[in-house]
């Protein structure tokens, strides 16, 4: 009987650049499904799961974050399933991306911690807003090294031309209070 030269290869997955393997064995018990076989020269990056938590713990906002990360991913792993998704791989664990994993709730933790910390000085108006524009997507709070609160808001730049080269333009706009 003859076998393909590439019969180890078949039905296999390649790994692209800058795509995590085994990410599962961070947050729950994992038995690992397969065999992994560089085709290429290549570098490795392990995490000591110990140090990780001793790092994750040194500050309070990693912490909350890191620990709501876990839960959601330890969630996603223990229902992925038919036939409402694929079962959880050493590559992949459906509905893990990081907007599926870290809520709005992170970011009104965050604004609350900053406050309670006294990094971020608004007022109550100011404060509602702001919880409001998390709640509604319009923004999201990230903590800097130094501490500090930065709100960050999506942009789009769009420019509309015409075939004779003429530029769709809003100026401003006009509300009524």
């Amino acid at each position: 009987q003859a076998t393909s030269p590439n019969a180890d290869l078949e039905g296999a997955v390649q790994v692209e650049r800058g795509l995590w393997i085994a990410e599962p064995a961070l947050w729950c018990q994992w038995t690992h499904v397969g065999k992994l076989t560089a085709l290429h020269r290549c570098k490795v990056m392990a995490i000591d799961s110990m140090a990780l938590e001793a790092t994750v713990r040194s500050c309070e906002t990693v912490a909350f974050v890191t620990l709501t990360y876990a839960k959601n991913y330890y969630q996603r792993v223990t229902q992925a399933m038919p036939p409402t998704s694929e079962f959880p791989t050493d590559l992949r664990v459906p509905f893990t991306d990081e907007a599926d994993l870290l809520s709005r709730d992170v970011d009104l933790s965050m604004l609350r911690l900053a406050l309670q910390h006294g990094t971020v000085e608004l007022g109550a108006d100011e404060v509602d807003m702001l919880e409001a524009e998390l709640r509604q997507g319009r923004c999201s709070l990230q903590t800097l090294n130094d501490g500090q609160v930065l709100r960050s808001v999506s942009l789009v730049a769009l420019k509309v031309k015409s075939k004779s080269g003429e530029f769709l333009v809003e100026v401003g706009k006009w509300t009524t209070a």
